[in-house]
This record gives structure tokens, sequence and C-alpha cells, in this order.
């Protein structure tokens, strides 16, 4: 069994990307290797048809292949423990079509609610009606590696002033997801994955030992018993799975969105939601969100419970039993913006490949090893296919053949990170029951490759677009303060929004009086020129590997920024609850 994992690898590693647009011609591959690769003491025919192979897409492969095969997938669907122990394998999912909050989270709601307003009272010294407790989201951007150590230090700050428990739910997409989800599936604490993330920050995504390969292909062979489509993608969140997932108590390629539920079940937490869009380029600004209840889009205003997304469905209702897409797979793709091309994804999945010593009494097994990777890597390196950007994660579409439903004559959905449309999920926090309206006071907390005024922008003209409540934003500087608070003071339906960039603010803040931690971030933060790193060192986005140091930098100037205007936070948090009774008191 072993020994037909790794073939498979092999195989599916010689695959080119998912059919699309820049697909290169299958007789560029054959002209390319004859003209530029030296073959000794192979059949020229067998080339010929392995490159053909090579020149192919992997969705015509998959209908020969799922067509011949279907006895292998029956055996697969008896041996494969995500199989065996789907919890959801005798029930059909069914899509729901209307107002983006589903039962379960309304139920979440009120559990969260009590817990919320108990936490304001508490942070901001009084005591209020329920109508006058404040809904705040906290909304993160991409940013790689790097955001996702951001978004742990403006959870652990926010956790010891108070704040998280004020926060009703958390957006994120590409690498602020990163942390959100495998803290909340860990179980631990933040301080505890705050010493995790600086005890790992050297290892990265890449294959650390051959063993990481096994539960790899074994997510695979779960895919190919469903017909679910492959390609390079599910290998970049298995990746990303093993690096984010491991060391937890199972299998990290059986760890699952829906799985997250337990973790927010009594309210303890702030609700995590999730982002992609879809990949097709004049479409990217269709948002699906994703929950540890539902996965789905207001633009289609359709909706399958998170266990039941990757199913494949015709007229609304699942017709196969397929387990959960893994989370590692969700990674993948909420953090697709690539970021990387071919080219990095090759580098990363055959860093560490080596012919493995017990395939070498197999006739022919190294030889074929090498032809591999040597045409893969000619192809990659030697031509402009290294260039090639990868465009999206196919997934069965739950509005398939649905009737009065957009989108649905086609069979797949080809989501993308989020952060190809603008690299803040922030309308994903419009959650007010029933409609889905504005929250009260939205964080941003903006870790991208460029900030301020412009990249803001971009937010401001999609509420436009679509009729979103949000406050108009005139230009500013961004490196001069690390906050800026943009709000509608006669329109009470527009949230106040307050913008948090990722500078080293550490000479930017004077404090009023000294601070026991001061002295603790000014040791680490002095001298830090955080933009500069972003551009071309240590924090560039296409950075998976920090050393311990240069992470903990990155973590400590999210906290230190949150910790530095936590007292204005509480001010504007007052604000607006006096705008509110007096809106009330008018009304």
């Amino acid at each position: 069994m072993k020994k037909i994992k790794i073939l498979i690898v092999l195989i599916l590693l010689s695959m080119p990307l998912t059919a699309n647009k820049q697909n290169p011609n299958p007789e560029f591959f054959k002209t390319m290797a004859q003209d530029k690769v030296v073959w000794e003491d192979v059949d020229k025919g067998i080339i010929n048809a392995m490159l053909d192979v090579l020149g192919g897409t992997l969705s015509v492969a998959e209908d020969v292949a799922y067509a011949l095969l279907k006895p292998i997938q029956a055996i697969i669907k008896k041996h494969q423990s995500a199989i065996i122990n789907n919890p959801y394998k005798n029930t059909k999912a069914s899509v729901r079509c209307g107002y983006p909050i589903c039962d379960m989270e309304l139920d979440f709601r009120d559990k969260r609610f009590c817990k919320v307003k108990k936490a304001q009272e508490k942070l901001l010294g009084t005591k209020f009606k329920d109508e006058d407790v404040l809904e705040v989201a906290f909304s993160f951007s991409g940013g790689g590696w790097r955001a996702q150590y951001w978004s742990l230090g403006v959870c652990g700050a926010a956790r010891s002033t108070g704040l998280l428990d004020c926060v009703m739910c958390m957006s994120s997409l590409s690498g602020s997801t990163w942390f959100l989800g495998p803290w909340l599936l860990s179980g631990k604490s933040l301080q505890e994955c705050r010493e995790r993330a600086l005890d790992e920050a050297h290892k990265g995504i890449e294959l650390r030992n051959f063993s990481d390969i096994g539960p790899i292909t074994d997510d695979l062979w779960v895919k190919f018993a469903y017909n679910q489509p492959i390609n390079i993608l599910n290998f970049y969140g298995a990746l990303l799975g093993n690096a984010l997932l491991s060391g937890l108590d199972r299998d990290p390629h059986q760890l699952y969105l829906s799985d997250q539920r337990y973790a927010i079940s009594e309210g303890d937490f702030p609700m995590p939601v999730y982002t992609a869009t879809l990949g097709e380029r004049e479409k990217e600004e269709f948002w699906f969100e994703f929950t540890p209840y539902e996965v789905g889009s207001r633009w289609l205003s359709a909706y399958v419970p998170s266990w039941g997304f990757g199913r494949h469905y015709k007229k609304g209702i699942s017709i196969d039993d397929a387990p959960e897409q893994s989370f590692g797979f969700l990674m993948g793709i909420f953090g697709s913006a690539f970021a990387f091309d071919f080219e990095d994804i090759y580098d990363v999945i055959t860093a560490k490949i080596t012919f493995p010593d017990f395939l070498k009494n197999v006739p022919f097994a190294e030889k074929i090893f090498n032809l591999v990777k040597e045409v893969f890597g000619k192809i990659v390196y030697d031509t402009d296919l290294g260039d090639i950007r990868f465009a999206w994660a196919r997934v069965p579409n739950f509005v398939y053949k649905m009737k009065g439903v957009l989108h649905n004559k086609y069979k797949d959905l080809k989501l993308v990170d989020a952060g190809l449309n603008f690299n803040n999920p922030v309308f994903a926090t419009y959650r007010k029951p029933p409609y889905g309206d504005a929250p009260d006071i939205i964080f941003m907390f903006d870790t991208g490759m460029f900030l301020g005024y412009d990249n803001i922008k971009k937010v401001v003209d999609y509420a436009k677009s679509e009729g979103l409540k949000f406050p108009e934003i005139k230009h500013f500087d961004v490196g001069k303060q690390i906050m800026f608070v943009f709000k509608d003071d006669k329109n009470l339906d527009v949230p106040v929004v307050v913008y948090m960039p990722r500078i080293n603010g550490i000479n930017l803040v004077k404090l009023d009086t000294h601070k026991p931690w001061y002295d603790y971030y000014m040791e680490i933060l002095d001298g830090l020129d955080l933009t500069k790193e972003v551009d071309s060192g240590f924090a560039h986005t296409r950075r998976f590997k920090y050393t311990r140091e240069n992470a903990e930098k990155v973590i400590a100037a999210a906290e230190f920024n949150l910790l530095a205007v936590t007292e204005k936070i509480k001010d504007i948090m007052k604000e607006r609850i006096s705008a509110k009774r007096k809106f009330r008191k008018i009304g």
C-alpha cells in the first residue's frame, strides 16, 4: 500500500494545472523536452506518451480514471478512516436559501450576547441595558505568515485587556486564517499558541520528512473516491495542515471547519468567519463565507452545512456521502493569493523528496522518479510555466442544476484567496440578524503589503456598489499614527471603523503614564523598520520561515499597538453607546 501511495504522489506531481486559459499546448511540452533534455536508455514513444499526459489536463484524466476505477473507489471507501469515521455519512446535506444568518448561528449569538454584555460592562466600568450592548467585530487582512503572527498578537493583547470578550465575530482571509482556525481547533490558550508559533517559526511549510506524504495521499484517496477535483492546491493545503495542525489530538488532515463549533458552542469565543471569492477574473467580487455552521454566499443567497461543502449536489440535495473537506485544504483556498506561482510550489514540494530506499529494488522505479523530476524541473525553470499563477481550487458546486439560483450551470466552483479582490474581509462581519446588517464597531487590522487610503478605497467602492453601509473615508497618511477612526455621526446604521495598520508604533505613541509592559516592547521593537522588512526583508509575504526573534517582533508589534490605544478604544465604545441612547430618545 505504501508503494502505491508513493507512485500516486509521483503521478500527481507530474500532472499540470487544472484546465484554464493559461494551460500550455501539449505539443509545447514534447518540443521543449526533445530539444532541451537528453534522454538516455528511454524509448522515445514512452517519452511522448508521458508528455501527452503532462500536457493534458487533470479534468480530462479524472473523467477517464473515474469511469475505469470505480472498483478501486469502492475499496477506498471501505478502508479510509476519514470515510469510515465520517459522522455525517448517513445524512444528506441540503442547500438553504435565504439570509446569511442560520438558526445555529442565532443560537450561538444568544449565548455569546450574555458574555459580551458582561465583558463590555467590565471593560467600560458601567452597567447598561441590552439595547446598549455593542456589536463589535474584528476583521483581519491577509499577508502570509506575517498576517498569522499579527493576528495572534492582536488577539493576545485583546484577551489581556478584556476587549476580545467584547467581540461577537472575527472575519479573516488569507494568512490570518492560518492563525484563527488552528487556534480554535487546538483548544489551547493564546499564550500557548504564541509559544508554539515562536518554537516552530523556523520550520515553514515544506515537507519536513518523507512520512508526511502518507497522510497527504490518504486525503487525496478520499477525494479520488468521491470524484472530487484534485490539483496542486490540494498539496499546498496539505502542507499547511502539516505545518499548522500537527501535534493535536487527531490526524491534521482529519480536522474540519465544523469542529470549530465545539470551541464556540457556549459563546466563549467570537465566531470565526473565513472568506474566499470566485476565481474567474470578472467574478472576483463574489465572496463566499465559511463558518463552523455553514458555507455559502450572499451573492447566491445559498448556503450548505459546513460538513456538506465539497459534496456533489443536484437540485439542492447532496448525491453522495463524502466526508467534510479538511481544514488544511480550506486554508489552502483561503491563502491561495499566490503569493505562490508554479515555481514556488514545485520548490516547496520537491525540496525534501528524495528517492526512498524501499523502492530501490523496484525495476525502473528510480529512473522513473528522476525522469519525472527532471522533466518537471525543465518545464518549470526553463519556460514561462514557472511564472503562471494558480488561478483557483475546484470544488463541486452546491447550486448545480438548482432552479432559480445564480451560477447553477457550473459543475464546479472555482475559488481563490479573497485578497485578490481587496485585502480585508470587513463585510463578512455584517451579521446582525436577520438580514446581516453592519456591526456597531469594526476593527480593521491591515497586515497587507500595501496600506492606507488606496487600499481602503477598494473597500469603500465595493460598499457603494453593493449598497452596504460604510463610512466615507478621506485621504490619510498611514505612517503617522497607529489608529484611524472613521464614522458617520448622522447615521447609526453606518459602523464606526477603527483602522489599525501593521506598522511599528513604538515611537509613534506617547503614553500618559508609564506602563509596566512598555520596557519589554521597547527592547524588542526599538529600531525595527517593519515597512522595510515587509517590502524586502524577513516579513515579506512570500517568507514562510522566520527566526524566533523575528517572529516575536511581528507578534510584539501587533500587541503593542493594541495595548497602546486601549484607553482610546474604550472612549470610542462609550461614545457609540451614548449615540445609541440619544438616538432612542429622539426616536
